[in-house]
């Protein structure tokens, strides 16, 4: 992997949680119980150093202002374990408890500050209390060590030159114990201490150098005064370009994958020559943060990656297989995206097909393509396929990133569930070409080369390509984010109409998809879908609609890649995204 030192800007930053919807008009948050807090939930070795006996509680890393927990007086580094009777746990966060409860519903939070336990009466707001505000950003001036490691012992920085770090004595490698009084423990400490604060105020810090214990006292700069100093970004700021296909985490996967942060980035696809190729990103990484801003739920990836420009270096945080690993990348730019037209006799082709299931299952279950990989490892419909290459495999975005990286004579090892026995089976996988028994590349012209282009417009979205065979494509149904479904200019927040069943499928007789679900109740009705440059595709309205919906949808001539649904019900709606792929 190419190896970059990379400087770290300790950079302040203004989180947008709750900030989003002020020029919009969401009503449903309205309806919502709103605390007002940033948090991080922090591993067990975190928890242990900072002695809280549970592990799972929430660690307050910003308190927004005139919300619910600013009056109340919760403040950074609060660690919240409970809500009246309520106790956090492995499967009992904080956030189930406060999506049973409206706004002005009285509660008594517990939490621990400075190692006392206190307990404070609240009364949950709304997102509408959230008043954005204009802050300039203080700036320290410190990077992380290449030797840092969590510990007790502190934080280990390296110093850039001209900051207020600098001139209050901090050298590179001292070790960061506390920051006006405040443990350091992790970088994301850093971060929300740092955040909390306006330039031209006083801060302490105390570290040690060599192992001796040091205190340095100054005022912290902003970006600006740092910044004549430092070499100046060119003024147009050119977007940064990364070079991934992703998906997000349900609730559901991570759990499955272990993960405790469910709103990092789950990678299905690194594009050769790319920014991620290069800092050596694979299928299956999982990235929690970049540099010290952690993904959280309205900061993810495209906001995140918001804050940079092309040719910015910055440490990825990754979790990979369980462990953790921080690589060094280098953004690209949108000279970087590319088409690419994949030979269908080249490619790496399994042949299945998946069968939606009304409930959930540990694998993905699946029909055969005749003369296929899978045919001849002796895969027949309804098999549920569990892990492939030893990477499990939960839904079809795993699926996807495991066949796409082989390619056509690669060994492909299935492990899979039929007739209710486990069973594996390793075979070279065949190529389309080898499947379709297609003689050469001029009769693979004939039936047309599937196109992926690599979009840059919104994270995770694919550009329009070409129409696809609706017999030999992966469909996905999984969560939409909240930007997703702005851009979409869907109804955003957590989605709260019940859909008994939600099925998109194959309809050969039609050449189409055939769309079905079922809705309780009696309500006007919409559905729209669209494509991944927010182009609708399908729209449809009933006035006083119940029960069954059935309808073909045209999506394949739009080509692979990631569509939206909205379907609203009278006043609940319910917001999708559909990945399609080729196989």
């Amino acid at each position: 992997m190419m190896h970059h030192r990379t400087i770290l800007l300790l950079l302040a930053f203004l989180c947008t949680v709750g900030l989003s919807a002020q020029n919009k008009d969401h009503s449903q948050d309205k309806s919502k119980a709103f605390l007002g807090i940033n948090y991080e939930l922090i591993s067990k070795e975190k928890a242990r150093l900072l002695g809280f006996d549970n592990p799972y509680g929430d660690y307050v890393t910003k308190v927004i202002k005139n919300t619910a927990a600013d009056k109340a007086g919760l403040q950074i580094f609060d660690y919240i374990y409970g809500v009246d009777d309520f106790r956090v746990g492995k499967d009992h966060q904080l956030g189930k408890v406060l999506k049973g409860l409206h706004p002005g519903d009285k509660v008594m939070v517990h939490f621990y500050r400075q190692g006392k336990s206190f307990s404070l009466p609240v009364t949950l707001g709304t997102k509408g209390d959230v008043k954005e505000q204009s802050k300039s950003h203080a700036f320290l001036g410190i990077s992380q060590h290449n030797e840092y490691e969590e510990s007790s012992k502190g934080v280990m920085v390296n110093v850039v030159d001209h900051s207020a770090a600098k001139e209050m004595g901090l050298q590179n490698g001292d070790v960061i114990l506390t920051i006006n009084t405040y443990p350091m423990v992790t970088w994301s400490d850093i971060a929300t201490v740092i955040e909390s604060m306006e330039p031209g105020q006083a801060v302490n810090i105390t570290y040690t150098r060599d192992g001796k214990k040091m205190r340095a006292s100054g005022k912290v700069k902003s970006m600006a005064e740092t910044k004549q100093y430092t070499a100046v970004k060119p003024e147009k700021k050119v977007k940064p370009y990364l070079g991934i296909q992703y998906d997000e985490l349900s609730g559901y996967k991570a759990e499955k994958l272990g993960v405790r942060n469910p709103y990092g980035t789950y990678i299905t696809q690194v594009y050769p020559g790319t920014a991620a190729d290069r800092a050596g990103l694979l299928a299956f990484d999982y990235i929690v943060g970049i540099d010290n801003y952690v993904f959280g739920e309205d900061q993810d990836l495209g906001v995140i990656m918001g804050k940079y420009s092309a040719g910015d270096e910055a440490i990825l945080r990754v979790i990979r297989g369980g462990g953790k690993v921080d690589l060094d990348v280098v953004f690209g730019n949108l000279s970087d995206k590319k088409t690419i037209v994949i030979d269908k006799c080249e490619k790496a082709f399994f042949g299945i097909i998946q069968i939606n299931s009304k409930e959930k299952t540990e694998g993905v279950v699946v029909d055969i393509v005749p003369n296929s990989t899978a045919e001849a490892m002796g895969l027949k419909k309804g098999a549920m396929i569990v892990r492939i290459n030893n990477h499990n495999t939960f839904d079809w975005s795993d699926i996807t990133a495991a066949i796409s990286q082989l390619k056509k004579g690669e060994e492909i090892s299935v492990e899979f569930m039929q007739n209710g026995k486990k069973q594996k089976n390793t075979l070279p996988i065949k190529s389309y070409c080898e499947t379709k028994k297609i003689e050469g590349n001029s009769q693979a012209e004939s039936l047309g080369k599937e196109a992926e282009s690599w979009a840059v417009t919104a994270p995770g979205m694919m550009e329009e390509g070409e129409p696809v065979d609706i017999n030999n494509v992966d469909l996905m149904i999984s969560d939409i984010s909240d930007m997703e479904a702005s851009m979409m200019e869907y109804e955003t927040g957590a989605s709260n109409l019940r859909v008994d069943y939600l099925s998109i499928n194959p309809h050969p007789e039609s050449g189409k998809f055939l769309m079905e679900f079922s809705l309780e109740g009696t309500g006007d009705l919409s559905v729209r879908l669209h494509n991944g440059a927010a182009r609708e595709i399908y729209s449809y309205e009933s006035a006083d609609f119940n029960g069954p919906f059935s309808d073909t949808v045209n999506i394949s001539q739009n080509g692979t890649g990631n569509y939206y649904i909205e379907i609203k019900h009278g006043n609940r709606h319910l917001c999708k995204k559909i990945t399609l792929a080729a196989m």
